[in-house]
């Protein structure tokens, strides 16, 4: 299976389509691909739980899981009762079989399907953004994450591995810094609170714990 993954992600190199048209093909290979990732990745594994057990389980919140895929954490969020609304690219096979496992379940999600690039929420505020996995596959990255702030309810939680990601030679991934990561979050008042996890703080409070 890794053998079968490395040869289908070198074909990126060599398509020379745009980001948008190539995450359109081969549906099938993809949630293959990310079924395969997420369940033998002990790692991917490790972060998921962890994600999934520090949202509060005792009230409904509104989560975002940005950039979903096949929406792990958002369907596992979505059946404990929480309002989740689930982003990517629109077209994909991935999310086609996100649509399709809910509704067999009867999962209530929304779905939110996107040209790519930087994220139109409208007036939509989250107490959870999830962005796993997902904005190394973005140039304007740091757009990404200050729109993703705005739309973070006070003292609300983005979660992302940005910081600790160091595949630098994944054929589909742009240049992302781990630093740059956490300080563009810094900016964006999203502050620290391990490596994964980002606390919206009101900008006053975020210059103050910046400095201390």
């Amino acid at each position: 299976m890794t053998r079968h993954a490395t040869a289908f992600m070198q074909q990126r190199q060599a398509s020379g389509l745009p980001d948008a048209e190539w995450y359109r093909q081969f549906p099938k290979e993809r949630v293959a691909r990310q079924v395969w990732f997420n369940v033998l990745n002990q790692h991917k594994r490790t972060m998921t739980e962890y994600l999934l057990s520090a949202v509060d389980p005792h009230k409904p919140l509104d989560i975002l899981d940005f950039g979903c895929g096949i929406g792990i954490p958002a369907f596992a969020l979505a059946e404990k009762g929480h309002r989740v609304t689930a982003l990517d690219l629109q077209g994909t096979g991935t999310l086609a079989f996100l649509k399709w496992r809910a509704a067999h379940r009867g999962v209530t999600l929304t779905i939110h399907e996107s040209p790519g690039g930087v994220p139109h929420l409208g007036n939509a505020q989250f107490d959870v953004i999830i962005a796993m996995d997902c904005l190394e596959h973005i140039p304007e990255w740091p757009a990404v994450v200050r729109e993703l702030g705005a739309h973070l309810k006070p003292t609300g939680v983005l979660f992302s591995n940005n910081a600790i990601l160091d595949d630098t030679c994944h054929p589909e991934h742009y240049t992302l810094d781990n630093k740059a990561f956490v300080t563009t979050c810094m900016e964006a008042h999203l502050m620290p609170f391990n490596q994964i996890t980002y606390v919206k703080r009101a900008p006053r409070e975020a210059q103050e714990l910046a400095h201390a």
